[in-house]
């Protein structure tokens, strides 16, 4: 006799299962930590090209800043996304008004896989809340597949620099953090941080 009465036994077996229960869950959440799902995705094995931005009263391709603010969302995907970005199509400026094309067309002659347009719908680098310095923009973001022909995603992205939680710098230039913020914000979109 080993000194085991049937109770221990019936213990131990209740604690089995509960041990691999424990263990399933453990494996679980340790799946669930991997980087975070973009919103839009695009296969690692794709590419895409962003076109300069329209802005209020400026179509694309004509306003500096949405040149700009497309600019730093291309520098931030090349650095995040898995996909290649490739860079943004000026030389087809020399070829006529590249505004005038559709968003596959543009893609395919620069053998883009996915085109990214956007329109800055709202731009206020001096905004103020509560006294405080605070700007913010609102950018329409449209993605189109230049296989499928088609648009596949749209997307509002609302940027307030800086964040509730923030105190902006006195040495900060409002409206170039702005412009890094929504392209930053663009970008997530597709490559998001952890």
């Amino acid at each position: 006799m080993t000194g085991r009465t049937h109770g221990d036994d019936a213990g131990r077996a209740l604690s089995t299962p509960m041990r691999a229960l424990a263990l399933a869950a453990l494996f679980v959440v340790a799946g669930c930590t991997s980087d975070p799902v973009p919103e839009v995705p695009i296969p690692h094995d794709r590419s895409l090209v962003i076109v300069p931005f329209a802005t209020p009263g400026e179509a694309a391709w004509s306003s500096a800043l949405g040149f700009e603010v497309a600019l730093r969302t291309e520098k931030r995907l090349e650095k995040t996304a898995a996909f290649v970005v490739l860079e943004a199509p000026i030389k087809l400026m020399k070829e006529g008004d590249p505004a005038t094309l559709k968003a596959w067309e543009l893609g395919a002659k620069v053998k883009a896989d996915y085109v990214l347009e956007a329109a800055i719908e709202s731009w206020d680098p001096q905004g103020k809340t509560i006294g405080l310095a605070r700007a913010s923009s609102t950018v329409a973001v449209t993605v189109t597949s230049v296989q499928a022909r088609k648009v596949i995603a749209r997307k509002d992205v609302k940027v307030q620099y800086p964040e509730e939680d923030q105190v902006l710098d006195k040495d900060e230039d409002l409206e170039d953090e702005l412009k890094d913020a929504t392209g930053k914000a663009i970008a997530e979109l597709f490559a998001p941080t952890p």
